[in-house]
């Protein structure tokens, strides 16, 4: 649910639900980039982690474009001492992440 600023610019701010095996988790989401086709960076935060996700785009040529997700995850307290058994969860997450990116930069 979009919260504040200019939809998917710098400073707008969303609530995002995610159902997870580890049960249901409220996320912030800011947009801190928005220079697309180059770069998209976004911030993700909640209970228990912060979470940076640069995406970028690089034209291969006329008809192929090459999908970068850079990613860096800070986890805190009982997330921190869990995240040998999360780790897996947390990967299939971020994957989540970057294919709904994909098919928002896909319809651009």
């Amino acid at each position: 649910k979009h919260i504040s600023g200019a939809f998917r610019q710098p400073g707008a701010v969303s609530k995002v639900v995610f159902d997870s095996p580890a049960g249901r988790m409220l996320i912030t989401e800011t947009v801190i980039s928005n220079s697309l086709p180059e770069e998209y960076i976004m911030r993700y935060e909640g209970q228990g982690y912060v979470s940076y996700s640069n995406y970028q785009l690089e034209e291969l040529d006329g008809k192929n474009t090459k999908f970068i997700i850079n990613q860096q995850v800070e986890l805190k307290g009982a997330l921190k001492l869990a995240s040998g058994l999360l780790k897996g969860t947390m990967t299939r997450q971020l994957k989540k992440s970057a294919e709904s990116f994909k098919r928002y930069a896909e319809n651009q």
